[in-house]
């Protein structure tokens, strides 16, 4: 029976372990990471910064834009069917847009809360990440998925949208095997599979476009005039790719890796030499000093 990819020990896990100080700060300045942070400082950038500046940003790229492109786009518009489309997309994934959007919220609250040292910090990293990083590839996809369907029709569209899944779903599992391999050493799971998605997308993209005027037929639009108009239709099974390797590094660095950090957090506070100063909060640091004064009187 194969051991768990979350049994491995101290030693074993050092092998994955390999960005470790990125994962306890995300690449954060110790003036910038919410455990050193003063309050006002803390309350700028959770109010201002991401109540107001990105959700309303994200508000209207998921909520207000399709909406809206859909209400001023005339009917007799040559783009009128491929708008249709993009708010029929926007309709199936408003459930998913609305609980990742209101998640980013609740988890950027408890991520800007005082922590007393990293190690804590580090638990709301993926959830303060992913949710924010699916807001804007939902966004996204309402745009390429117009795009697609615009130049090569549904089944165009349908094509790379399956590809691009599968190759979501193998990215992120040649992800779980590359953690286990470097945690125990077993052998590496289909070490071409960039090349295999390289290969894929030129035969996809060459199907798509030797067939553009019979099965993946468009629309009859303006755009569709344009030559830049086959890029713009082709750009949906790249950026699915891209997304799931976005995924990957979010789930390697801030779920594997940091899951070690959490179970041996002191063993890696020495092997990553972490100094005190950069590990507690300044409120924690001070009580731990005044602790060990009391009790160097006491002894």
């Amino acid at each position: 029976m194969k051991k768990s990819i979350f049994k491995a020990s101290f030693e074993e896990s050092q092998g994955l372990v390999t960005q470790g100080k990125f994962v306890l700060t995300a690449g954060m300045t110790r003036n910038n990471n919410p455990v050193h942070m003063g309050i006002f400082n803390r309350l700028f950038t959770l109010v201002i910064i991401g109540y107001f500046a990105f959700g309303l940003v994200l508000y209207g790229l998921l909520f207000a834009m399709p909406p809206s492109l859909f209400t001023d786009v005339d009917r007799g518009h040559s783009l009128f069917e491929a708008v249709h489309f993009m708010y029929q997309v926007y309709l199936f994934l408003r459930p998913a847009a609305l609980l990742f959007y209101v998640s980013f919220f609740i988890v950027m609250t408890l991520f800007y809360l005082p922590k007393k040292n990293l190690k804590v910090q580090s638990y709301f990293y993926f959830s303060f990440y992913f949710p924010f990083l699916t807001c804007a590839v939902i966004a996204l996809f309402y745009f390429l998925s117009a795009f697609a369907f615009n130049r090569f029709g549904f089944s165009g569209f349908l094509l790379q949208l399956v590809a691009g899944l599968g190759f979501i779903i193998a990215i992120l599992y040649q992800g779980y095997r590359d953690a286990r391999r470097r945690l125990y050493n077993e052998p590496r799971w289909l070490g071409g599979l960039v090349k295999l998605m390289g290969y894929t997308v030129l035969a996809v993209s060459a199907v798509l476009l030797v067939l553009s005027g019979t099965v993946f037929k468009g629309l009859a639009s303006d755009l569709n005039e344009m030559w830049y108009s086959y890029l713009l239709g082709l750009l949906l099974l790249p950026a699915l790719i891209i997304v799931g390797y976005a995924w990957r590094l979010l789930v390697n660095q801030f779920i594997y890796q940091a899951y070690y950090i959490w179970k041996y957090p002191e063993e890696y506070k020495v092997y990553l030499k972490i100094s005190d100063k950069e590990w507690y909060s300044k409120r924690e640091l001070r009580r731990r000093e005044k602790a060990a004064k009391k009790n160097s009187r006491s002894s």
